[in-house]
Parts: structure tokens; C-alpha cells; sequence
């Protein structure tokens, strides 16, 4: 989902880069690149962050020979 987001704004960030358009479309062509780029991103990190923490739970509960 990530994956999306960000292509969708590198798309935009694209097309704002190449076409000429009048004022209002380029900075709504830019503003939907920055929001899409910024929540791939962020789904991106809460992603990471989420695996890091599976893999040090299943790491220290197999590694813990207490039990």
C-alpha cells in the first residue's frame, strides 16, 4: 500500500514536472504528490516499525531458554 501511495505521488510530482498547466492545477498536482509521497512514507515506517518489533519478540522468545 506504501508501494502506491508513493508511485502515485512520483506520478503527479512527474506530470506537474513535464505539462504545462495553468498555476491552480500545478499546485494541486504538487500538493497531491507531497500528501501522496508523505503517506507512503508514513505506512511505510509504521510498517517497519511494527516487523522490528515482531522479529525482536519471536527473537528473545526463542532465545529465552528460562522455560
Amino acid at each position: 500500500m506504501s508501494t502506491a501511495f508513493s508511485l502515485v505521488g512520483s506520478t503527479f510530482l512527474m506530470l506537474s514536472l513535464k505539462v504545462t498547466m495553468p498555476t491552480i492545477l500545478l499546485a494541486v498536482s504538487l500538493g497531491t504528490s507531497l500528501i501522496s509521497n508523505i503517506a507512503g512514507t508514513a505506512i511505510l515506517l509504521q510498517f517497519l516499525k511494527h516487523q522490528k518489533k515482531t522479529f525482536n519478540q519471536s527473537f528473545f522468545i526463542s532465545t529465552d531458554k528460562t522455560c
